[in-house]
């Protein structure tokens, strides 16, 4: 989830990240399944991990990175995440083989009176299915991070 209005000289309260926060409340998940979630360790943005972790109320949380970069403004990582209001009392990830940036199946278990549940997110290779022909010279990166895209 990239949410806008990250930038720490910008309002903490940025009308468009609070929009989420707003859409969030109205639904009072106790559980939030992510995909595409990215997180800054940055003095110059603000941490999705804390608006939901602080904001939001979702004290426990699951977070895969499956990319990382280093930049001169901070970290950002990439990857699926999971947030609950319930205590997660396991959790874990099966990265998928084959690609140059792998993505993971995240899960987490909760109990459920008295009962063990699990939840479980993955990213798909959505954003690089087209419905115009993709140029010719772009296939073979596609190829490289995933064959399925075909």
């Amino acid at each position: 989830m990239q949410l806008s209005g990250i930038e720490k000289w910008e309002s903490k309260y940025k009308p468009i990240r609070m929009e989420a926060v707003q859409r969030i409340r109205q639904f009072n998940p106790d559980i939030l399944m992510m995909q595409d979630f990215q997180n800054y360790d940055s003095d110059v943005l603000w941490s999705n991990i804390s608006l939901f972790r602080d904001t939001l109320g979702f004290a426990y949380y699951y977070f895969k990175s499956n990319y990382e970069e280093v930049r001169p403004w901070g970290t950002a990582n990439e990857g699926v995440a999971i947030f609950s209001k319930i205590p997660i009392v396991d959790s874990g990830a099966v990265p998928y083989t084959g690609r140059k940036y792998p993505s993971n199946i995240a899960w987490v278990q909760v109990l459920f009176n008295k009962k063990p549940l699990r939840f479980a997110t993955t990213h798909f290779t959505s954003m690089n299915l087209n419905t115009k022909p993709l140029p010719t010279d772009s296939l073979n990166y596609y190829l490289l991070q995933d064959s399925t895209v075909l």
